[in-house]
C-alpha cells in the first residue's frame, strides 16, 4: 500500500503513479489495476500505464472484468 504523504505527491499528481511504477519496477507491459472514486485520478493512472476503474460500490470491484472470476 502506498500513501501519498509518504510518496510526497498527491494522487492528483502524475508523479504519484510514476513513483509507484519505479518503486515496484513496473514494466511497460504490466497494467496495474487501480480503483478510485474520482474520474480525473483514474485518467492520471491511465496516463501512467495503469488500468483504472471508477469505484462507487463494492460491486464495481466484484464485477470488474479482471476480477469477476474471483467471485463467480
Amino acid at each position: 500500500m502506498f500513501y501519498s504523504a509518504q510518496i510526497g505527491h498527491p494522487k492528483k499528481d502524475i508523479r504519484f503513479f510514476e513513483a509507484i511504477n519505479r518503486a515496484l519496477a513496473i514494466s511497460s507491459e504490466e497494467r496495474p489495476l487501480f480503483f478510485d472514486d474520482q474520474p480525473e485520478i483514474i485518467e492520471l493512472a491511465g496516463n501512467s500505464g495503469w488500468d483504472g476503474a471508477v469505484f462507487t460500490s463494492p460491486d464495481d470491484i466484484q464485477q470488474h472484468p479482471r476480477l469477476r472470476h474471483l467471485w463467480h
